[in-house]
C-alpha cells in the first residue's frame, strides 16, 4: 500500500501525499487533487443499505441497520409486491450513479438502467409504457422484453457539467483532508493551523509519505469513516485507534419545522402496537402493520447526505458529519462544479421508485423522464410512492429492527425465551408520526434497542394490565396466573428456537414452518405448525399461511353433491343425501331429460372453478369447460360444453372450439398470490373448531386463557404436512364434528358418534322469500302416513319436486349455510362461514367479489331448475365473441358490437339456450322415501313397502301438501340432518283426520271414473300378493276401457 507498489494495468489507483506524525503514529493530513475527493464525497450519495452491503461483516457496528438489512434477505418473495422489491432493498440505486460512474474509484458501480416495452401494437398505440425489469406484465399481461436504446447523445445532454472533476473543480489546486475528514483547498495558513490545533511543534516528528490508494483502500476508508474518529489513521495504517466503535448515547430529535408542515400534509400517522416489560423498561418486540414496515425498510435506501441532513449534521456516523460540512465550505469557496452537484451531495435523491407511499421523512424522490412503470407495482402502474410490502400484512419486530412475518407460536415462544412473566408484560398502541419516524431513523444508527430507546423516553408504565393482556384475557387479577417461564418450560415447544437477540432468530423459526425435504415432488403438501394440548390430547389452535387457509375456505364453494362423492362411505352421516345421491346414480336414463342430466347432478361442477384451480390443494379438479360446434355453417352461434350432443339442427357437435390464451387470463380480478385470502406477510391461526383469524399475541394468549392452559408440560408444537388425503380427511371432520383439527390430525375420535340435532322449522328471511314468490310457483305434495306412528311413510310426487330436491346437490355449502342462518348443523363448517365475514371486514380477502364468491356462492351455469323455490343465483359463461373462421374469444368492452356466441344448455334434448328448466322428463310421478330416496312410482313396490313397514290399511292416510319457499328451506336443513326428512318436515303441523278416504267412499258414488280411482287406491294399500292384485285388476278392467 505505500510507495514503490506495482500498480497492475487494469486497477485503478489515486496518489496521496501524506504527513505523518511519526511519534502518535497518526495522520496529520492526506494531500490530493479533485480525484480523491470526488470518491470522498461520492460518500455522502450512496444509500445506507448499499453501504451495509459493501461492509459486509463490519457492518454490525451500525446501531440495529445489519440486523434489519438481513431481514429483507430472508424474507420470502410472496411477503412483498413483486420479487423486485428484495433487490431494491438489498441493492438500492443510486440517484447520482450517472454522475459517479464518471468516477475514476466508483465503490458502487451499478449497470446501466436499461428500458423495455412491450411490442404488441395496442399498448403502442394508447401510449408506449417502459419497464426497468426485463420480461415483467405489461398492463395487457404480454412480458416487456422489446429493448429499447436511448440516443447516446442525450444521455450526454444530461451531464450539466463541462470539463474534469465530478463534484469539485479539477482546478490548479490541491486539497488538504484532516484525519477526521475535513477536507479544505490546500494553503500555507490552513496546515500551520492545523499544527498548532495538534500541538505539533517539532519538524522531526513529522514524515512525508506517498501512496496509491485502489478500490479496496477506498471500501476501508469507507468503513472507518462511519465508525471511527480517526478514518485516515484506521485505513492507512491499519491501526484499530479503540477496541470498539465510540459509543453514542441515544437523544431523542424532533423534525424541522419546516419539513413537519411539509410531511403533515401528505402523510398519515401509523400505529405500532409493542408489548413491553415493565420491571425491564424495555420493549420486547412489536406488531406493525405493512406501512411501518415499508418505513423501516425504506431507510435502507436512504442516502447517506440525506440521514445527516435529517439528523441536523448530528447522525453518530464516526466522521460523515465532517465530511458533510465540508461540502458546505467548498461550495461558498466555490470549489464545487456547480450549484447543482452541491445539491447533489447535500440533499441527494432516492432513485427513481425507491419512495414509499406513506414518506414520513421527506426526501426527494428522482425520477425518470419517459413514462415508466413502477418495478414494485405488479399492475403495471405508473405512479411511483407505493411501497415494498405487500398488503395487508402483520409482521413482528424486535428491539434490534429484525422484522419476520408475524407467528404466534414465535411470540410465544419468544416471551418465554426472555423469562418474562405474564404480568409484567403490557400492550401499548403508539402513534408514529414525523418525529417518531426521526428517532428511529437516528436510533437505527446507533442502537441495537431501537424501539427501547425511542418508546421508553415517555411516561412510566401503569401498574395495571393492559386491556389485551388484562381485561380481554381475564388476568385481571396478578395471582391468577404465574409467569410464562412456567407456562412454556417444555423442551420440544423450544426445540427450533435460537438465541432471539441474533439477527436469525426469526427467519430461521419462519423457515422452520416450511417443512422438511422428504416430499416427493409430485406430491403437493401445505405445511401447518401446531400447538397441542398434551394432557387432553387435543389441538389448540394451526398456524398457516395463506395457502391453508385459501384451500380450506374453498370447501364453502363445493357442492354438496361433490361433497358425498369424495367422502364416500363417511358421508352416510351426513343426513339423508346419500340415499338421494344413490338414488341418483340408480336413475335409468330414460327418466332424464338428457344424458347429461345425471352427470350434472353426480359431479356438479363448482361456479368458482377457476379460482379453485389455483389452490395449491384442490380436492375437487375438474377439466376445464370445453366448447364444441356441429359443421353447420348455419350454427355457428350456437356452442356446446358436451361433445356429440344434438345442435338445434340436430348434427353432432363434435367440433372443438379453443378460447383465445390471453383473454382468459384477463378474467382474473385479482393479482398476486392467494386465492381467496391476500398472500400478505402474516399468519393465521385455525382454531379446533375452524375459526379462522389473523394471527397475533393478543389472540393466541387469549385462547391459551379460553381453555384453562396453564402448565407448559401439556403443551407441544409440532409441524406436519398436509396432503390431498389429508385436506379430505378434515373436510369430512369438518361437517362431522366440533373438533375437526384434533379428530383429522391426531385421528382421536373425540366422540362415538356425530351429535344428534333435533331439527327444528325454519322460516326463509324476508327479502329471499319475496324473490321467491315473484319467480317461483307452490308445488304439491302427496304423503302417505301412518297416524299411529305419526310418521311419513312415503310419498308421491312429480317432476317438479324431484327436480328440487335432485338438485339440492348441486348447492355449495356457502350458500347452504346462508339459507339456514348460519346454523345448518354441519359440525364447524358454520364458523368457517362466519370467519370469512370477519376476515373480510380485516382487509384479508382478496377483494369484494372473493368475498361474494364464498359468502354467497353461485349455483354452476344451467345447473338451476325451473322452479327455484329457494334462490340461489346461477353463475353465467362469460360474454363470447366469435368470427366466421370459428376463432372464439370473450368479449372485452370494445368488442361489445361483435357477433355473441351462445352456449346451450346441456339439460335440454333441442338445443335450448334458457336456463332454468330440470333434470327430470316430464310428465312423471315418483315415489320419495322418508330417507329422500327417490325412484319412479311403482304400484307393486308401493303395496310392497307397506307390507314390510307392517302397516294396516286403516292406519294409513293420504294428504296433500304445499311445497313453498318455507318448506322447501325446511327440506333442506332436513335433508343434512337427519333420515326422516319427511316425518320432520311436515309432522310439525296438525294432527291427521281420523277418516280422509275408505271403501265406503267408493261404494256411495255412481260415477264409475270415481269407482275405478278408489279400488285401485285399496288395492295398493291392502293386496299384498301379485297373483290377487291381477285378478282385481282384470275384475275393473272393462270400465277402464
Amino acid at each position: 500500500m505505500y510507495g514503490g507498489h506495482h500498480t497492475p494495468g487494469d486497477h485503478k489507483v489515486i496518489s496521496l501525499k501524506l504527513l505523518v506524525d511519526k511519534a502518535r503514529d497518526r495522520v496529520i493530513f492526506a494531500e490530493s487533487d479533485c480525484e480523491f475527493v470526488d470518491t470522498l464525497l461520492s460518500f455522502l450519495t450512496l444509500p445506507i443499505g448499499s453501504a451495509v452491503r459493501l461492509l459486509g461483516p463490519d457492518s454490525t457496528s451500525i446501531g440495529s441497520l445489519t440486523a434489519m438489512y438481513k431481514s429483507v434477505a430472508s424474507l420470502e418473495p410472496r411477503s412483498l409486491r413483486t420479487d423486485y422489491c428484495q433487490e431494491m432493498l438489498l441493492n438500492p440505486r443510486n440517484a447520482t450513479e450517472i454522475q459517479c460512474s464518471k468516477l475514476k474509484i466508483n465503490v458502487y458501480p451499478l449497470e446501466p438502467v436499461n428500458l423495455y416495452s412491450c411490442d404488441r401494437h395496442w399498448c403502442i398505440d394508447s401510449g408506449r409504457r417502459f419497464s426497468t425489469v426485463k420480461g415483467r406484465p405489461c398492463r395487457c399481461k404480454h412480458p416487456m422484453s422489446d429493448r429499447v436504446y436511448v440516443d447516446q447523445a442525450e444521455k450526454g445532454a444530461k451531464d450539466d457539467c463541462e470539463g474534469g472533476g465530478v463534484f469539485v473543480k479539477d482546478g490548479a489546486f490541491r486539497f488538504m483532508i484532516t484525519d477526521d475528514l475535513q477536507v479544505m483547498a490546500g494553503s500555507a495558513a490552513a496546515c500551520l493551523s492545523l499544527f498548532r490545533k495538534i500541538g505539533l511543534d517539532d519538524g522531526n516528528e513529522v514524515e512525508e509519505r506517498t501512496l496509491e490508494f485502489g478500490e479496496q483502500e477506498v471500501l476501508c476508508l469507507l468503513k472507518f469513516a462511519l465508525l471511527s474518529k480517526s478514518p485516515l489513521t484506521e485505513a492507512i495504517r491499519y491501526i484499530q485507534c479503540s477496541s470498539k466503535k465510540e459509543s453514542t448515547k441515544f437523544q431523542p430529535k424532533r423534525t424541522p419545522q419546516l419539513d413537519k408542515s411539509a410531511r403533515t400534509a401528505n402523510t398519515d400517522n401509523m400505529n405500532l402496537k409493542l408489548f413491553v416489560s415493565k420491571s425491564k423498561k424495555c420493549v420486547l418486540f412489536a406488531e406493525a402493520g405493512a406501512d411501518v414496515v415499508d418505513f423501516l425498510f425504506s431507510i435502507l435506501t436512504y442516502p447517506l447526505g440525506s440521514i445527516i441532513k435529517l439528523l441536523g449534521k448530528n447522525s453518530g456516523f464516526g466522521c460523515m458529519d465532517n465530511l458533510y460540512k465540508s461540502v458546505e465550505h467548498l461550495g461558498t469557496g466555490g470549489y464545487l462544479k456547480s450549484e447543482e452537484r452541491m445539491k447533489m451531495l447535500v440533499c441527494p435523491k432516492l432513485a427513481p421508485f425507491h419512495s414509499v407511499d406513506n414518506q414520513l421523512l421527506q426526501i426527494e424522490e428522482s425520477c425518470l423522464s419517459a413514462v415508466v412503470m413502477d418495478p414494485k407495482s405488479p399492475t403495471g402502474e405508473v405512479d411511483a410512492g407505493k411501497g415494498y410490502m405487500k398488503r395487508p400484512g402483520t409482521f413482528m419486530i424486535l428491539n434490534d429492527l429484525s422484522v419476520a412475518p408475524f407467528s404466534p407460536v414465535t411470540s410465544v415462544a419468544l416471551l418465554y425465551q426472555m423469562n418474562i412473566p405474564v404480568d409484567d408484560v403490557v400492550e401499548r398502541v403508539v402513534a408514529i408520526g414525523p418525529d417518531e419516524a426521526l428517532n428511529l431513523l437516528n436510533a437505527s444508527l446507533i442502537s441495537k434497542t431501537v424501539l427501547s430507546d425511542v418508546f421508553n423516553q415517555r411516561e412510566p408504565y401503569p401498574e395495571y394490565f393492559s386491556r389485551a393482556l388484562g381485561h380481554q384475557y381475564g388476568l385481571v387479577n396478578q395471582k391468577q396466573d404465574s409467569s410464562l417461564s412456567q407456562v412454556f418450560p417444555s423442551p420440544p415447544f423450544l426445540s427450533l428456537l435460537h438465541d432471539p437477540s441474533s439477527p436469525e432468530f426469526l427467519s430461521l423459526t419462519c423457515r422452520s414452518m416450511s417443512g422438511g425435504d422428504d416430499t416427493p415432488a409430485d406430491r403437493k403438501v401445505i405445511s401447518l405448525k401446531l400447538l397441542v394440548d398434551k394432557s387432553r390430547n387435543r389441538v389448540i389452535f394451526a398456524e398457516s399461511d395463506h395457502d391453508f387457509v385459501d384451500t380450506l375456505l374453498s370447501f364453502l364453494t363445493l357442492p354438496i353433491g361433490s361433497v358425498v362423492r369424495l367422502l364416500g362411505p363417511d358421508s352416510t352421516a351426513i343426513g339423508s343425501l346419500t340415499t338421494m345421491y344413490n338414488s341418483v346414480a340408480s336413475l335409468e336414463s330414460r327418466h332424464l331429460r338428457t344424458d347429461s342430466c345425471k352427470d350434472m347432478l353426480l359431479n356438479p361442477r363448482n361456479a368458482t372453478e377457476t379460482q379453485c384451480s389455483e389452490l395449491k390443494i384442490n380436492v375437487e379438479p375438474l377439466e376445464p369447460v370445453k366448447l364444441y360446434q356441429c359443421n353447420n355453417g348455419c350454427c355457428m352461434r350456437w356452442f356446446s360444453t358436451i361433445k356429440d350432443r344434438p345442435c338445434r339442427c340436430k348434427n353432432p357437435t363434435f367440433f372443438r372450439v379453443r378460447v383465445g390464451q390471453a383473454e382468459k387470463g384477463a378474467k382474473d380480478d385479482c393479482e398476486g398470490g392467494g386465492v381467496f385470502v391476500n398472500d400478505g406477510a402474516f399468519r393465521f391461526m385455525i382454531t379446533d373448531d375452524l375459526q379462522v383469524m389473523a394471527g397475533s399475541t393478543a389472540a393466541c394468549l387469549l385462547l391459551f386463557q379460553k381453555l384453562g392452559i396453564d402448565d407448559g408440560n401439556e403443551v407441544e408444537e409440532r409441524t406436519l404436512e398436509f396432503g390431498e388425503q389429508e385436506v379430505l380427511c378434515l373436510l369430512k371432520f369438518a361437517l362431522l364434528s366440533k373438533s375437526p383439527l384434533t379428530e383429522a390430525i391426531l385421528y382421536i375420535q373425540c366422540s362415538s358418534e356425530k351429535e344428534i340435532i333435533k331439527f327444528q322449522p325454519k322460516r326463509t328471511p324476508q327479502p329471499d322469500k319475496n324473490a321467491g314468490d315473484a319467480n317461483t310457483n307452490n308445488m304439491t305434495l302427496k304423503l302417505f302416513a301412518s297416524k299411529s306412528k305419526e310418521k311419513v311413510l312415503y310419498a308421491e310426487a312429480g317432476v317438479d319436486v324431484v327436480d328440487f330436491l335432485f338438485s339440492i346437490l348441486t348447492y355449495p355449502l356457502g350458500s347452504i349455510i346462508k339459507l339456514l342462518g348460519k346454523n345448518s348443523g354441519f359440525g364447524c363448517m358454520d364458523n368457517l362461514y362466519k370467519t370469512v365475514e370477519d376476515l373480510g371486514t380485516g382487509g384479508y380477502l382478496k377483494s369484494e367479489e372473493r368475498r361474494k364468491m364464498l359468502l354467497c356462492p353461485k349455483l354452476a351455469p344451467f345447473h338451476s331448475v325451473g322452479n327455484q323455490l329457494l334462490q340461489i343465483e346461477e353463475a353465467s359463461y362469460p360474454l363470447y365473441v366469435y368470427d366466421h373462421r370459428r376463432n372464439l374469444w370473450v368479449a372485452a368492452e370494445s368488442e361489445e358490437n361483435r357477433h355473441s356466441a351462445v352456449v346451450m344448455d346441456p339439460k335440454s334434448p333441442t338445443g335450448e339456450v334458457d336456463a332454468g328448466k330440470g333434470y327430470i322428463k316430464g310428465p312423471g310421478t315418483f315415489m320419495i322415501l322418508n330417507d329422500l330416496s327417490v325412484a319412479p312410482l311403482s304400484p307393486v313396490t308401493s303395496v310392497a313397502l307397506l307390507n314390510q313397514m307392517n302397516v294396516p290399511i286403516n292406519d294409513v292416510v293420504e294428504r296433500v301438501v304445499t311445497i313453498g319457499p318455507n318448506e322447501a328451506l325446511n327440506l333442506l336443513n332436513a335433508s343434512l340432518i337427519s333420515k326422516t326428512v319427511l316425518s320432520d318436515v311436515f309432522n310439525q303441523r296438525e294432527p291427521y283426520p281420523e277418516c280422509e278416504f275408505g271403501i265406503q267412499h267408493c261404494t256411495t258414488d255412481s260415477k264409475p271414473l270415481v269407482k275405478q280411482q278408489c279400488w285401485i287406491r285399496v288395492t295398493m294399500l291392502v293386496c299384498t300378493n301379485y297373483q290377487l292384485l291381477r285378478f282385481i285388476y282384470n275384475w275393473i278392467k272393462p270400465e277402464l276401457e
